[in-house]
């Protein structure tokens, strides 16, 4: 059993939650830290999966080629950066080494508080106490369904359904990012992956919430399968490398909102908290200035978690309000029902560099920085701090 002085984070990867665990380095214990993901680079390891924050390059008939990197220098640079959230989720796991204890393809079933700690149970491993569990474990959160109560009361769904997968690179994408649009709401797309010949591809429609199970990817296949039968562009060959792709992933996209991000000695961090869903860009960096800013106040509450745990929701609550503020249009925006619609956002696509567009986009991308983080000292001084409070 772990002593009192342990912090238990539940969480995702880099976009899901950034991991929350630690440990105490004057300790010989290691402190744990449980994923359900396969590793630092397994399913939980996503992030921000929205549009581009670069505009398009042309037009070319009902779907976009956007640059992948970050930042266009200037007209006509095109960029190859490789997507770095798998890199980040691996910089993070190294970095928390080997003060840190991981524990992959686990979960907690029960958590019991009390005064002085939490009792976890887990589904696997026997069961542990610590002085504080923080869930980082994505928008169908475990722990928050354990601590808050069931998830139809804290998600708010946009009736859009995203699946996420690495094929071969055979599409000749050039390190440009396509989409494809076509009716009834649906989205094809591709981008360049981590790796040379690989790219992460994309298929989105509007519904609906579906009675669908999250395990069985198989019957997932299938639907894809019925609702992008008659769709064109690549779509037919995204399809088949679907069938075969390692780390296939889909699920519904929804806004987490709570009035609160802790109970006891229970908080929320990331997308279990306040998921602002892909469509905003923000995912992973909501994730990462949650952990630092919690991390920052319960290492200098000087033990009272109360304390700490109500500041962290002060700085935290006007940053994740500006955030969860859809781009414009929405589900409906990045999904047109109709052909209109499609070439109504077509059009918005090729002014995105121009003036309305362009400054709408760059208040979008702006709120990642609308936020003065709190000057908690010097890191390697936080985990002596941190064990002032007892984690």
């Amino acid at each position: 059993m772990a002593t009192r002085g342990g912090l238990h984070g539940h969480g995702r990867g880099a976009g899901g939650g950034a991991p929350a665990g630690r440990a105490d380095r004057g300790s010989a214990r290691r402190r744990p830290y449980r994923d359900r993901a396969d590793g630092p680079d397994g399913p939980g390891a996503g992030g921000e999966r929205g549009p581009a924050r670069t505009g398009p390059r042309r037009r070319l008939g009902a779907h976009h080629r956007r640059p992948a990197g970050r930042q266009l220098r200037r007209r006509g640079d095109r960029l190859r950066d490789r997507d770095p959230r798998g890199d980040l989720a691996r910089l993070l796991y190294e970095a928390s080494l080997p003060g840190t204890e991981y524990l992959f393809d686990d979960t907690v079933t029960a958590l019991e508080q009390d005064a002085d700690g939490v009792t976890v149970t887990f589904e696997r491993a026997a069961p542990r106490r610590f002085g504080m569990v923080v869930g980082a474990d994505g928008p169908h959160s475990v722990v928050r369904a354990l601590a808050f109560g069931p998830e139809r009361e804290f998600v708010r769904p946009l009736g859009l359904y995203t699946a996420w997968f690495t094929a071969t690179d055979d599409l000749d994408l050039d390190g440009w990012y396509m989409m494809h649009n076509a009716p009834p709401g649906l989205v094809a797309s591709a981008r360049p992956g981590r790796l040379p010949g690989e790219i992460k591809a994309g298929l989105s429609f509007r519904s609906a919430p579906l009675a669908h199970d999250r395990r069985d990817i198989a019957a997932q296949h299938e639907l894809l399968a019925r609702r992008f039968a008659r769709v064109g562009w690549q779509a037919p060959r995204l399809l088949r490398a679907m069938r075969t792709a390692p780390d296939f992933f889909l699920d519904s996209m929804g806004q987490v909102r709570l009035d609160g991000w802790s109970r006891g000695r229970v908080a929320l961090l990331g997308d279990a908290g306040y998921c602002a869903t892909p469509l905003t860009g923000l995912g992973t960096s909501l994730a990462l200035v949650g952990a630092y800013v919690l991390a920052g106040e319960l290492a200098t509450a000087g033990g009272d978690h109360r304390s700490a745990l109500r500041r962290y929701d002060e700085v935290m609550r006007p940053y994740v309000g500006q955030a969860q503020q859809l781009p414009p249009g929405g589900a409906a925006g990045y999904a047109p029902s109709g052909r209109l619609g499609i070439r109504l956002r077509d059009l918005s696509m090729r002014r995105m560099t121009r003036w309305p567009m362009r400054n709408v986009l760059a208040a979008q991308f702006a709120k990642a920085g609308n936020i003065e983080l709190p000057d908690y000292g010097r890191g390697s001084q936080l985990p002596g701090r941190l064990q002032e409070f007892g984690v």
